[in-house]
């Protein structure tokens, strides 16, 4: 739930009628035979020509190293990009796109994501293998991003992807123009048109159809995660549904279990009853009996959760390792924060009831004879 609500925050500012998100449609291919780099470059002269767009593709692995052996993937951004969901900095400034790509000395300005800071601060100048080039590039750091900085997907809010181990590389024209084919057609997948309207979306993709044989769809974000609504919320349903079920499960047996097993010792209980035994400290030992049950529980959630996390950084998972307070995100510790209440409104809900089924079991001396 979380995960989904900082998804619908990350898309709000591109959920509007103006804006338009590209996607191949699933039915079709690139036609490889007639796609070229001439006919990929004139759909890229035609798109900055006759629209504004918002840029952004990932996925690419870069040849950088780490202390952690973690591959380091490169995210691609351009400015408008930039502006729309600008990446927080925990040092540096901000990438500058000003730069001209092909010019003699060219440094090209990169973010490093937050498990990089120790090895690559900024400043530092370095020499690496840019796979959308397809050649080596001369770069800078020009900032570090904050822990934890995620991307989540348009089409699935509540998937994300982190970036401690990425670099953030930005993208202007003449660096769309020395790219290589391949990235010039994933950079399509999502692009998106900003200030636009469906019929000047279509224009586009026609175009995009002539050149490569490649059929595009353009939808509203807000068509997007209404999509995505009606998969999440028929999946919460089903959710609610099992825990509902498995929570009355778990009142019906625990209730069953405490009051069978007064009904088996009644004659022990009577004894206790007359040797001061009373209701109301039966309810505290009840009260006690169930929160340390509770609490191992619990605290066995906590333990399976950290070992998912930290599961991520032993598979070297560059786009799931997370750091967190104590290596668990926020929406970890709402998750057991909830199952803490939920807990605890379990034990009021059994012990209480379970007293009061006790309280109409009959108690008297005959039961010691």
């Amino acid at each position: 739930m979380q995960s989904t609500l900082e998804g619908y925050a990350e898309v709000e500012k591109i959920s509007k009628e103006s804006t338009f998100i590209e996607n191949l449609d699933p039915e079709s291919t690139v036609n490889f035979t007639k796609a070229s780099k001439d006919s990929m470059n004139d759909i890229y002269q035609f798109i900055n020509k006759n629209y504004e767009y918002a840029f952004f593709t990932d996925g690419l692995i870069t040849e950088l190293t780490n202390s952690h052996a973690i591959e380091v993937p490169a995210v691609y951004i351009n400015n408008n990009y930039s502006k729309i969901n600008a990446f927080p900095l925990s040092d540096g400034n901000p990438i500058s796109f000003d730069y001209q790509l092909g010019a003699q000395n060219t440094i090209v300005p990169i973010l490093v994501g937050f498990g990089l800071a120790e090895e690559y601060p900024v400043g530092t100048q370095l020499y690496f293998y840019d796979p959308a080039l397809g050649k080596n590039i001369t770069a800078e750091v020009s900032g570090v991003l904050e822990a934890d900085i995620s991307h989540s997907n348009y089409y699935a809010l509540d998937f994300k992807q982190y970036y401690n181990f990425s670099v953030i590389i930005p993208v202007n024209e003449s660096y769309l123009n020395e790219s290589e084919f391949q990235f010039k057609i994933n950079g399509l997948m999502n692009l998106i048109l900003l200030n636009t309207d469906e019929q000047k979306a279509s224009q586009l993709g026609r175009y995009i159809n002539e050149k490569i044989d490649a059929k595009f769809n353009y939808y509203n974000q807000k068509d997007n995660t209404e999509f995505y609504n009606n998969y999440f919320f028929s999946s919460m349903k089903i959710l609610i549904g099992v825990i509902t079920f498995i929570s009355i499960l778990i009142l019906g047996v625990a209730i069953w279990i405490s009051t069978s097993t007064v009904k088996i010792k009644v004659r022990d209980f009577t004894i206790n009853i007359l040797l001061g035994l009373s209701y109301n400290k039966l309810k505290k030992i009840f009260y006690i009996y169930y929160t340390a049950i509770s609490s191992i529980s619990l605290f066995i959630v906590f333990c399976l959760t950290l070992y998912l996390r930290y599961d991520f950084w032993i598979g070297k998972k560059s786009y799931l390792v997370t750091y967190g307070f104590l290596g668990l995100l926020t929406m970890d510790w709402i998750g057991i924060l909830s199952a803490f209440i939920f807990n605890i409104l379990l034990i009021i809900i059994v012990t209480n009831i379970t007293m009061w089924k006790i309280q109409k079991i009959p108690i008297s001396i005959g039961v010691i004879e």
